[in-house]
């Protein structure tokens, strides 16, 4: 419901000031904002479920529920509901002679533009988004799958390992600390993860994280007496161009 206020900054006073819907496509008041963009598309709104529709409405030989182009008999009510009530068009709102059998798409949308107070800048009619998703859902499957196939075939030329695959899907960035640590462990005399901060681009803690997984460094190194070497997924881990590997 609207309500009076008063706005006080340090420089003025104004009242009474009456807050109300927004107009944009929040509830305006008791409104829903379905409710809105249906009138706003052109369209009629039925609101209120008490509203003795039969009653006011004994003319009418069918109406048109305007998102699916639905022509319903006049003993049949649009329906009211708390989320989206129909949209519809009456029969008297066609042209002189239009006979139910007349409707389709085109004509709707014609009486529709025709019954705007002002012009809409984009589409507001509803549909059904549930194929869309699926279809998008197919899309983001179908691009995974290539990549994972680009990827396979990858390791398989340059002959990785399948314990470095999740390497391939690691960002560059921490792809190239990982290496730098294992250059460390080759180049150097390393016996703790202190001394391979010291030599490579990776900070001590992430060392730790990285040597206890398999799927990044776990597999990569070992200790063998007081220092660390690298093991044979680790040396394949340094050789493999990444940059051809990776599906980046």
């Amino acid at each position: 419901m609207p309500h009076d206020v008063l706005i006080h900054t340090p420089s003025w006073k104004r009242w009474p000031v009456e807050f109300g819907g927004a107009r944009c496509g929040l509830p305006d008041k008791d409104r829903g904002w379905l409710d809105r963009y249906g009138l706003a598309w052109g369209a009629r709104v039925r609101e209120d479920p008490r509203d003795r529709w039969l009653n006011r409405h004994e003319d009418v030989d069918w109406w048109v529920e305007v998102n699916d182009i639905d022509v319903r008999g006049g003993d049949e009510k649009p329906a009211v509901r708390d989320y989206y009530s129909d949209w519809f068009l009456l029969d008297r709102d066609f042209p002189e002679g239009t006979t139910r059998e007349d409707v389709d798409e085109e004509l709707v949308r014609e009486i529709l533009r025709d019954r705007r107070g002002y012009a809409v800048a984009c589409d507001l009619s509803l549909r059904d988004v549930s194929e869309l998703r699926a279809e998008r859902t197919t899309t983001i499957r179908d691009v995974e799958e290539a990549k994972q196939g680009r990827v396979d075939d990858a390791m398989e030329e340059y002959d990785v390992p399948k314990l470095l695959q999740p390497w391939a899907f690691t960002k560059a960035e921490k792809r190239e600390r990982m290496q730098s640590v294992l250059k460390a462990v080759r180049d150097y005399p390393v016996s703790s993860y202190s001394d391979m901060e010291m030599r490579s681009n990776a900070s001590e803690s992430s060392i730790q994280n990285y040597a206890s997984d398999d799927d990044e460094l776990g597999a990569c190194m070992a200790k063998r007496g007081h220092e660390y070497v690298l093991t044979l997924v680790g040396e394949k881990a340094l050789e493999t161009p990444w940059e051809e590997v990776a599906p980046e």
